[in-house]
């Protein structure tokens, strides 16, 4: 209880009701947020009055001294993350065909704090594997929506840490090398021709909200995806999406794009996982 942080934790100690000047029974409450999802628990304390009596046979005299002591604790007014890589991947090199493995890989995860008094205060936290990174218990997710092991070229893998409104965002680059097989006789002579064919969502059909790339579901990649854009963004990077993709992971309607927006993404995936029924998002945020 004496080691709380709720940027690190998730969990918020309210102790405002205890009084260490009057006698009496004080809650002290726990609360501990995940998602939007929330759990209380609460312990009770006692501050017992003491009374003393002193009697002469001469004079009697009272002395009553009342001391007040206030302080102000400073309290954190902003937060910035920020996210290092710690190890490379054992593997970053790939043939077409291989699948993506990051196993060996970790990140390093911290936060400044601001105080209110001008001070501020850093937290580091353990490496972090890459191999296992949960969203909801580490603030943390993946994207590596750009690497494609059937064609050869070099890729980012993009790694995204949130802390309230503040996210930091690292990369790593793989590449994937292709295998060229040419086989000559003196007979025939076989020349394939491949077809790419591009589909294209229509202009004109209505935009999912929360479905960033357009495969009729909303789920945690789109949440990555969205994170992506918004680190891509707060360090001033060129923007990725098209407008239609902007219109689909705005899904707060303030004409920004930002943790906010995934966070809600991740609580509709969540929800609809759990056997929730209303497959249209804008009328889930009605509830």
């Amino acid at each position: 209880m004496t080691d709380i942080n709720f940027w690190r934790d998730g969990v918020n100690m309210n102790k405002s009701s205890f009084d260490n000047t009057r006698g009496g029974r004080y809650r002290i409450d726990f609360i501990y947020t995940v998602g939007n999802s929330s759990a209380h628990a609460d312990i009770v304390v006692e501050v017992e009055t003491t009374t003393t009596t002193t009697t002469t046979t001469t004079t009697t005299t009272t002395t009553t001294t009342t001391t007040t002591t206030t302080t102000t604790e400073a309290y954190v007014e902003r937060v910035e993350a920020k996210l290092e890589i710690g190890s490379n991947p054992n593997k970053t090199t790939y043939t077409t065909g291989e699948e993506l493995d990051l196993s060996g890989g970790s990140i390093l995860r911290s936060f400044r704090e601001f105080l209110s008094d001008g001070t501020f205060r850093d937290t580091f936290l353990e490496a972090l594997s890459m191999t296992d990174i949960n969203f909801w218990r580490d603030s943390v997710t993946v994207d590596k929506s750009q690497f494609d092991n059937t064609q050869g070229g070099r890729y980012d893998i993009g790694f995204v840490y949130t802390v309230g409104d503040s996210s930091a965002r690292a990369a790593i680059q793989v590449e994937v090398e292709t295998t060229t097989t040419t086989t000559t006789t003196t007979t025939t002579t076989t020349t394939a021709t491949t077809t790419t064919t591009t589909t294209t969502v229509p202009a004109n059909e209505d935009v999912k909200l929360g479905d960033v790339n357009f495969d009729g579901k909303v789920n945690a990649i789109d949440a990555s995806r969205i994170l992506a854009e918004y680190a891509r963004a707060s360090s001033n990077q060129p923007a990725t999406f098209s407008d239609k993709q902007k219109t689909a992971a705005d899904v707060d309607f303030n004409s920004r794009i930002n943790a906010v927006d995934a966070s809600r993404v991740l609580s509709y995936y969540a929800y609809t996982s759990s056997g929730g029924t209303i497959s249209d998002m804008r009328e889930w945020l009605k509830k």
